[in-house]
């Protein structure tokens, strides 16, 4: 019986250790590239601590995207973390918290996202990027000082997306054929504390077209094709 528990003990903490270290897990439409999050380090580098990193792994190799910067203790510590990748694996993307000390005086959108693999307008926001699988729609924000956008990066087009900016989490996903699922919520209620908000798909030009509104909506998302929710 002892040494059950001894190997049970070990199964468990060899398991949480697992979890810590791997999480937030993105991979092309044929699993050869892999992005993941770790506020763990690899073993051949020696220049970083415990803080956030985006580490991508492709062709029997491991290499660093991104790490977040090391400001010392902070009320909101900086991080990488969210990374997404388009299907052929060419777009790739992770979500950013810049970090700060005085978190209550906001002087900069405390979010932001990191994207190569297709120009973005400049104008276009950057804080919390959702993108279709194919790399072609984007959503993003400027949160908290103005609202959503929506870009059709092939044809350089951008609309504004009817939702309240302050809603969080964030629903705006998109699918391949440009179609967006939002959560679209109370004016005095983006939390949704009081009352359900509304899941409802959208195109820039077109109504939006309700397909939930009962109970809390949290992970929300649409496949690729736009055909389930």
């Amino acid at each position: 019986m002892k040494h059950l528990a001894v190997a049970l003990l070990c199964g468990f903490l060899s398991s949480a250790a697992l979890q810590a270290q791997v999480e937030q897990l993105a991979t092309s439409g044929d699993g050869n590239v892999l992005l993941f999050h770790s506020r763990f380090r690899l073993q051949t580098e020696t220049d970083l601590g415990l803080q956030g990193k985006i580490y991508r792994w492709q062709e029997g190799q491991w290499t660093r995207v991104a790490a977040a910067q090391d400001i010392g203790p902070a009320a909101s510590p900086p991080d990488v973390f969210s990374p997404f990748l388009s299907m052929d694996g060419k777009v790739v993307g992770w979500q950013i918290n810049i970090g700060c000390f005085l978190c209550q005086i906001i002087v900069v959108p405390p979010l932001s996202s990191e994207i190569s693999g297709v120009s973005l307008p400049s104008t276009f926001p950057r804080g919390t990027v959702r993108m279709s699988a194919n790399g072609r729609y984007f959503t993003a924000d400027s949160y908290p000082f103005s609202g959503a956008k929506y870009l059709d990066a092939a044809a350089g087009e951008v609309a504004e997306v009817p939702v309240d900016v302050f809603a969080r989490p964030v629903v705006r996903e998109v699918s391949n054929d440009g179609t967006a699922l939002l959560l679209i919520t109370p004016p005095k209620d983006p939390n949704q504390f009081s009352s359900p908000g509304t899941l409802a798909l959208w195109k820039p030009g077109s109504d939006t077209r309700a397909v939930y509104s009962e109970n809390r909506v949290f992970g929300a998302t649409i496949s690729a094709n736009g055909g389930r929710v």
